[in-house]
Formats: structure tokens, C-alpha cells, sequence
């Protein structure tokens, strides 16, 4: 793959040191991009390309949700979450003959 999105920084972090091990270059050879944000990012090299959003938000939302669920009501409403795009430097140009040598035939 050239490009690996993840959910939570901690798989995040341990696939930017799995491949680095391997002598991967990022973003070079793989581009990352992690869609939560985490104080680590703060400290990893390269900085860690990701999202930021409100937490509280959600947690309002949680709690909203409970309390009408305690109420017997059922209809759930959805929210969408405004996010911050953190460019950091994770992410390379999209490669131009397909796959790069390194990744060249590898299954993840």
C-alpha cells in the first residue's frame, strides 16, 4: 500500500516503528495518517499527519443520547463533528507508477 489510515494513535505509533524497522522510509514509501490526535504525535519524527476534534462534543452527545435512551426514546440523531486537518509530515505525493520498490509485491 502506499498510503495506511488509522483509528487510534497507538497502532498509529507502532506501525511507524514496524516500518521504519523494516527500512521503510515514511513518507517516502508509505504514507500515514492517524484520524485521532494524541500528545505523542507532539514528539515522533516525522510529526505525525492527523485530525483533531472536540472530545467534550461527543461526550455531550453520549450523555444526551442516554438520557432520552433512559426516557424509552429511540430515535438517535447524528451530529457531524467539525475536524482539524494536522499536515505534520506523514504524508507523501501520491506515487505516480503505482508501487514504490520497497512496497513493491509486500501484503500488510
Amino acid at each position: 500500500p502506499s498510503a495506511i489510515l488509522f483509528q487510534e494513535p497507538e497502532l498509529f505509533m507502532a506501525a511507524q516503528q514496524f516500518l521504519i524497522k523494516r527500512g521503510l522510509r515514511i513518507p517516502e514509501d508509505v504514507s500515514l495518517f492517524c484520524v485521532d490526535y494524541s500528545p505523542l504525535f507532539d514528539w515522533s519524527e516525522p510529526l505525525a499527519s492527523h485530525s483533531r476534534w472536540d472530545h467534550e462534543k461527543i461526550i455531550e452527545h453520549i450523555v444526551d443520547w442516554a438520557k432520552k435512551a433512559s426516557t424509552g426514546e429511540t430515535e438517535i440523531q447524528r451530529e457531524l463533528l467539525d475536524a482539524e486537518f494536522i499536515e505534520g509530515a506523514t504524508i507523501g505525493p501520491v506515487p505516480s507508477g503505482g508501487e514504490g520498490e520497497a512496497t513493491k509485491g509486500k501484503v500488510w
